[in-house]
Protein backbone atom coordinates (compact mmCIF):
# COMPACT_ATOMS: atom_id res chain seq x y z
CA UNK A 1 0.00 0.00 0.00
CA UNK A 2 1.56 3.19 -1.06
CA UNK A 3 0.21 6.29 0.73
CA UNK A 4 2.00 8.77 -1.09
CA UNK A 5 -0.09 11.46 -1.83
CA UNK A 6 -1.64 11.53 1.97
CA UNK A 7 -1.00 14.88 3.50
CA UNK A 8 -2.41 13.96 7.49
CA UNK A 9 -3.98 10.87 7.56
CA UNK A 10 -5.25 8.57 10.59
CA UNK A 11 -5.15 4.90 10.14
CA UNK A 12 -7.20 3.07 12.89
CA UNK A 13 -7.43 -1.11 13.65
CA UNK A 14 -5.94 -1.64 10.50
CA UNK A 15 -4.37 -4.93 9.46
CA UNK A 16 -1.43 -4.83 6.71
CA UNK A 17 -0.51 -8.77 5.76
CA UNK A 18 1.16 -10.17 2.65
CA UNK A 19 -1.26 -13.11 1.91
CA UNK A 20 0.81 -14.47 -0.74
CA UNK A 21 3.82 -16.38 0.56
CA UNK A 22 5.77 -14.86 -2.62
CA UNK A 23 5.15 -11.41 -1.74
CA UNK A 24 8.56 -9.51 -1.18
CA UNK A 25 9.11 -5.84 -0.38
CA UNK A 26 7.41 -3.00 1.98
CA UNK A 27 3.90 -3.17 3.44
CA UNK A 28 3.22 0.26 3.50
CA UNK A 29 5.47 3.05 2.05
CA UNK A 30 4.48 6.68 3.12
CA UNK A 31 6.33 9.68 0.78
CA UNK A 32 8.33 12.63 1.55
CA UNK A 33 5.50 15.06 1.98
CA UNK A 34 3.04 12.59 4.24
CA UNK A 35 1.96 13.06 7.78
CA UNK A 36 0.66 9.78 8.83
CA UNK A 37 -0.87 8.29 12.52
CA UNK A 38 -1.39 4.23 12.54
CA UNK A 39 -3.05 3.24 16.01
CA UNK A 40 -3.22 -0.17 16.75
CA UNK A 41 -2.68 -1.54 13.48
CA UNK A 42 -1.01 -4.98 12.46
CA UNK A 43 2.26 -5.26 10.40
CA UNK A 44 2.09 -9.08 9.01
CA UNK A 45 4.71 -11.00 6.84
CA UNK A 46 4.21 -14.18 5.70
CA UNK A 47 6.74 -14.68 3.15
CA UNK A 48 10.26 -15.63 3.20
CA UNK A 49 11.59 -12.08 2.53
CA UNK A 50 13.43 -11.12 5.78
CA UNK A 51 15.31 -8.08 4.26
CA UNK A 52 12.51 -5.57 2.88
CA UNK A 53 10.71 -3.19 5.97
CA UNK A 54 7.38 -3.72 6.79
CA UNK A 55 6.81 0.11 6.79
CA UNK A 56 8.76 2.57 4.76
CA UNK A 57 9.33 6.58 5.18
CA UNK A 58 10.88 8.61 2.17
CA UNK A 59 13.16 10.86 3.69
CA UNK A 60 10.79 13.62 4.91
CA UNK A 61 7.79 11.85 5.65
CA UNK A 62 6.32 11.79 9.17
CA UNK A 63 4.39 9.00 11.16
CA UNK A 64 3.35 8.76 15.06
CA UNK A 65 2.64 4.61 15.46
CA UNK A 66 0.23 4.43 18.51
CA UNK A 67 0.19 0.90 19.75
CA UNK A 68 0.99 -1.06 17.18
CA UNK A 69 2.43 -4.76 16.23
CA UNK A 70 4.52 -5.69 14.32
CA UNK A 71 4.86 -9.38 13.45
CA UNK A 72 6.88 -12.13 10.95
CA UNK A 73 10.12 -12.94 10.26
CA UNK A 74 12.90 -10.00 9.40
CA UNK A 75 16.53 -10.48 9.72
CA UNK A 76 18.19 -8.95 12.70
CA UNK A 77 19.76 -6.82 10.43
CA UNK A 78 17.13 -5.36 8.51
CA UNK A 79 14.80 -2.18 9.76
CA UNK A 80 10.98 -3.03 10.90
CA UNK A 81 10.38 0.72 10.28
CA UNK A 82 12.58 2.22 7.58
CA UNK A 83 13.26 5.69 8.40
CA UNK A 84 16.08 7.66 6.07
CA UNK A 85 15.51 10.99 7.31
CA UNK A 86 15.10 12.60 10.71
CA UNK A 87 14.54 10.57 13.99
CA UNK A 88 12.21 12.75 15.12
CA UNK A 89 10.09 12.58 12.30
CA UNK A 90 8.87 8.74 13.05
CA UNK A 91 7.76 8.06 16.63
CA UNK A 92 7.06 4.38 18.14
CA UNK A 93 4.90 4.62 21.12
CA UNK A 94 3.54 1.39 22.77
CA UNK A 95 4.05 -0.84 20.41
CA UNK A 96 5.30 -4.70 20.17
CA UNK A 97 7.89 -5.27 17.89
CA UNK A 98 7.98 -9.53 17.25
CA UNK A 99 9.74 -10.04 14.04
CA UNK A 100 13.35 -10.15 15.26
CA UNK A 101 14.16 -6.90 13.22
CA UNK A 102 15.65 -3.71 14.80
CA UNK A 103 13.94 -0.61 15.71
CA UNK A 104 17.03 2.30 14.01
CA UNK A 105 16.33 5.59 12.68
CA UNK A 106 12.99 5.98 15.04
CA UNK A 107 11.93 7.42 18.41
CA UNK A 108 10.18 4.86 20.68
CA UNK A 109 8.53 5.28 23.94
CA UNK A 110 7.65 2.10 26.21
CA UNK A 111 8.30 -0.26 22.82
CA UNK A 112 8.61 -3.86 23.44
Amino acid sequence: MNLGDLHLRMLILMTFVNLDSDHTGVLVEVNSTSTVMFRNCVFSRTSSDQLSSLVSFESGGKGIMVGCLFKGSIQGTTNVVSNPGAVPNVQLVACYNRTGGTLAQVTSTAVL
